[in-house]
């Protein structure tokens, strides 16, 4: 997946949570199917931005965000911001279970 433009993880425009003005910035986005893209930018130019898809359980991506964010001196208050963008974006991109729903029983049982 291909990322046209470097956005913050808190999608606003200032200066200050910028991903082209910062030298280090992280952004979490949708990709293709289940998956969600970790994207850091780095210091290499011919390689400006990296791309990590992640489709395993919510924790796990909870975690391999966090530490991205947290060992690689990232500023502190990115830590929130992502894992509570990651929260989103993978609300968004879960896929609705198929089948038959199970019925309510409580409901049965306030009828007694």
């Amino acid at each position: 997946m291909e990322i046209k433009w470097f956005s913050s993880v808190k999608n606003s425009t200032i200066f200050k949570h910028s991903g082209l003005a910062n030298a280090k910035t992280v952004s979490v986005q949708a990709g293709k199917g289940s998956g969600v893209v970790l994207a850091n930018k780095q210091k290499n130019p011919s390689a400006l931005v990296h791309n990590t898809v992640m489709k395993k359980e919510f924790s796990r991506m909870a975690k391999a965000v966090a530490n991205q964010v947290a060992d690689n001196f990232y500023k502190r208050d990115l830590k929130s911001a992502a894992l509570a963008s990651l929260s989103a974006v993978r609300r968004s991109v879960k896929v609705a279970k198929s089948g038959v729903k199970k019925r309510n029983r409580q409901a049965s049982l306030q009828e007694i």
